[in-house]
């Protein structure tokens, strides 16, 4: 680097000492680096490269191309010092703020780097593969405290560091190898999010103490080895765990398995929990199934008795307690008085029972070793009418909160209005929603109901206004008696609370009477414009018109409900209909609207404001959506909505449409053969779960080289592109798998499922290379899927494997037939 960069960088940071409330950092755009040449902070006399994430949000990643290098020199010397602190604040000279929200790949892979200790940035929100790899170097401390990070990437430390500390909650994937060198104890990391950890993750990392992955749900082959955990808790908090590969942990001191396994089935391979010095597993959740034939739990050395598996007390678990050898009441005492401590089992079990070298003890989960449940039941209109809901276990009312699992819970929901309607929303454990008024279920998983009283209304002709008891509403009727919603009366308590417009309405005095119901066809432009309404759930049966505007700003709005079976055309013409709105809980089941957005480039920022965290796309039907304008579904902050995203019929959606929506894990776009054309970045920062598109018979449609990008240099983390059409373009399907990397191994990333019969596709179809056929072999055998073949990209990269859609005959060999 020049020394007038340098020189440019000291002079204009100086100007920032004398300067009593700048920040740490000062940016430098017209240079792209940020610097602390200066009094302000506590790590000084860094220059590093920057790049501009988004200048309108004024967001910046360390590092610059795609190199990421972001040492700047000086003299062929890196400027820096021994401590990297970038959790301070960043600031132009005119004080403009900026936040660093990224790290680019290998930004710190410099030999020779001055770093001691490092402090991420509070910001981050992407950090890409391999920030710290570098020869003959370490760290004596490296602190993430990062909120806002969703994935830790593959390498992420290739470096040794003496002391890690991990806050990252949201963290939902740690890549492969990604915790490479570390030595601490990690008791106090926050982990709490994590769900999938990769093949050796810590393999070469010293983990000390208690390690807790509450929520994680596969583990692959050797993610701890001659780890110095002596406890090692996995998926307990929900009963999460899925699968444990082969050789899994293999350690001198782990004393204590905690093991939460999902009812969905829990799978551990061979060698799982290798530990020397192995003494109690406790088992939450279901019974496991054993993928291989040799030990799983301890070494060939563990003697009898020396293990004590703690298991349910329940009906899934009989079939086990039925093969146990129960203890005389002398052995009990005995093993009480060696283990004062511990919890008595009640009898032993053979070896092949939990795959062991010897027969082990087992004993029955306390109720402190029992997992606890989230139990939310609620009503957004309490207080309003009177209306009341109960909660109780074994006749006895509760509060929601936190439950032992397999409690039995009644809910019951009690309006005070003989004709008002009650429905739910939520899931009970069996994946259903409730209906009725009382509903009993069993917590075996979290549970969150909210109890909808849906009041009728009474319409006042000469007054022209609907009342429910609360809301006075004004309105007006057409010759055939419908009614348009046109505005709030009532500014005296109006202003605040659940406007519920899917009652019944009947006119005055006529509750009830079949014969003297109104049904609401429109709502007005500008209805509620300004009000502080928390919660508005639609006119259903006859509703088709929604006007402009209505809810402008809206800022009070945290939940949507439109089930509007007949409400047709566009929504949400207007950028600003629910720009201001917080909203959390998002419900849109209008499957006769076409457009979000009159044309594709108007529909920016609908959402501005909302984080969908509370919404479910599995209670959407958007069937008949044809067009989505640019940003007309992004969301504003927080992660987005949960769920697969479904839309059939769709044919051109704008660019970022669906920014912010951090946690779909499948989209399925124009799969009835309509699609014409995607935007740029449809899933802008879906960084970790969207792992699944469906084209169904699209196979004409046009996509950028960015349309699949989480951001300029990172692809969504794809596994799986389907298809059941002829093959896209060759350009279509080299966009659709823009930067995705092959591994040194030759690893594919994707797996492209198509029906392989087809001329167009075998047309693409690349034979394998000898690695290939045996890598094949392999995914086949673990899969129960046909790979035929490789598809090879137009630039050379073997970057997919071409796999035969299941829901399609493959024939191959020849046909005889003899007559």
């Amino acid at each position: 680097m020049k020394k007038s960069l340098i020189a440019g960088v000291a002079a204009a940071t100086a100007a920032l000492t004398a300067c009593g409330d700048a920040s740490p950092w000062v940016y430098l755009p017209e240079k792209s680096v940020i610097s602390n040449n200066n009094e302000v902070g506590v790590s000084k006399d860094w220059v590093l490269n920057v790049s501009v994430v988004d200048s309108t949000s004024h967001t910046l990643a360390i590092g610059k191309g795609a190199a990421g290098d972001a040492y700047v020199e000086r003299d062929g010397v890196l400027v820096g010092g021994a401590l990297l602190n970038l959790s301070e604040s960043v600031s132009e000279l005119d004080g403009t703020p900026w936040t660093i929200t990224g790290m680019k790949a290998s930004c710190f892979k410099r030999d020779g780097s001055p770093i001691e200790s490092f402090v991420a940035p509070t910001e981050l929100t992407a950090m890409e593969g391999q920030p710290f790899n570098y020869v003959d170097a370490s760290l004596a401390s490296a602190v993430f405290n990062c909120p806002q990070l969703t994935y830790w990437p593959e390498w992420g430390f290739a470096i040794y560091v003496k002391a890690l500390t991990l806050k990252v909650p949201n963290v939902t994937e740690i890549g492969v190898s990604g915790l490479y060198k570390f030595s601490s104890d990690v008791s106090d990391w926050d982990l709490s999010g994590v769900e999938t950890v990769g093949k050796e993750a810590f393999c070469w990392a010293q983990p000390a103490g208690t390690l807790r992955l509450p929520r994680v749900k596969n583990l692959g082959e050797r993610v701890f080895a001659d780890a110095r955990l002596t406890r090692l808790e996995l998926g307990n908090l929900q009963n999460s765990l899925d699968r444990v590969e082969d050789n899994m942990l293999k350690s001198l001191y782990t004393k204590e398995l905690v093991l939460g396994g999902s009812k969905r089935g829990f799978f551990v391979g061979t060698n799982a929990f290798t530990s020397i010095n192995l003494e109690r597993v406790w088992m939450t959740g279901s019974v496991p199934t054993f993928t291989g034939a040799g030990l799983v739990f301890g070494t060939v050395n563990h003697a009898e008795k020396s293990i004590v598996f703690y298991i349910p007390n329940t009906e899934a678990w009989a079939t086990v307690r039925a093969r146990v050898t129960e203890l005389t009441d002398d052995e009990k005492a005995i093993f009480a008085s060696a283990h004062p401590d511990w919890t008595v089992p009640f009898g032993v079990v053979e070896a092949d029972v939990f795959k062991t070298a010897n027969a082990q003890y087992i004993g029955l989960l306390t109720a402190e070793d029992t997992p606890v449940w989230n139990l939310s039941v609620g009503c957004r209109s309490l207080r309003q009418y009177g209306d009341s809901v109960s909660v109780t276990t074994g006749g006895v009312s509760v509060a929601s909160g936190k439950l032992p699992m397999g409690t039995l819970v009644t809910v019951t929901a009690q309006p005070k209005d003989e004709l008002t309607e009650v429905s739910w929303e939520g899931k009970l454990p069996d994946g259903t929603t409730p209906t009725g008024l009382k509903v009993s279920f069993t917590l075996d998983q979290p549970v969150s109901l909210m109890a909808r009283f849906n009041h009728a209304w009474e319409y006042d002709a000469a007054a022209s206004v609907i009342e429910d008891g609360f809301w006075t509403v004004n309105v007006s009727a057409d010759a055939n008696g419908n009614l348009t919603v046109t505005g709030l009366a009532d500014t005296s308590k109006s202003l605040r609370g659940e406007l519920n417009l899917s009652g019944a309405v009947y006119d005055k005095g006529q509750k009830g009477n079949a014969s003297a119901r109104r049904f609401i066809k429109a709502v007005a432009d500008k209805s509620f414009s300004n009000s502080l309404i928390t919660s508005f759930y639609a006119p259903t049966h006859g509703f088709k018109t929604w006007g402009m505007q209505v809810f402008n700003p809206g800022r009070a709005l945290e939940n949507v409900v439109f089930e509007c079976s007949d409400l047709e055309g566009t929504f949400g013409i207007w950028a600003n209909e629910f720009t201001a709105a917080p909203l959390s809980h998002a419900v849109f089941k209008m499957p006769c609207v076409t457009k979000m957005g009159s044309s594709l480039d108007n529909g920016d920022n609908n959402f501005n404001a909302a984080t969908f965290e509370a919404t479910d796309l599995s209670d959407w039907d958007l069937s008949g959506m044809v067009q989505i304008a640019n940003g007309s579904l992004r969301s504003g902050g927080g992660s987005g909505p949960s769920g697969c995203l479904a839309l059939p019929n769709v044919q051109k959606i704008g660019d970022s449409a669906f920014e912010n929506w951090r946690r779909i894990s499948s989209a399925a776009l124009g799969t009835n053969g309509r699609l014409v054309s995607l935007g740029a970045m449809l899933f802008k920062n879906n960084t970790y779960a969207l792992r699944k598109l469906d084209f169904g018979t699209s196979s004409t449609f046009s996509v950028s080289n960015n349309t699949f990008l989480a951001n300029e240099t990172t692809p969504l983390p794809l596994e799986e592109v389907w298809f059941s059409g002829e093959a896209p373009s060759r350009g279509t399907l080299d966009n659709i798998l823009a930067l995705r990397t092959v591994g040194d191994d030759g690893a594919k990333p994707v797996k492209i499922y198509a029906p392989m019969m087809k001329e167009s596709w075998k047309a693409v179809c690349k034979p394998f290379t000898g690695d290939e056929r045996t890598a094949a072999r392999k995914i086949r055998k673990q899969t129960g899927r046909r790979v035929v073949g490789v598809y090879e990209t137009q630039g050379g990269r073997r970057v997919a494997w071409l796999m035969q859609n299941p829901n399609f005959e493959y024939t191959t060999g020849v046909l005889f037939i003899i007559r």
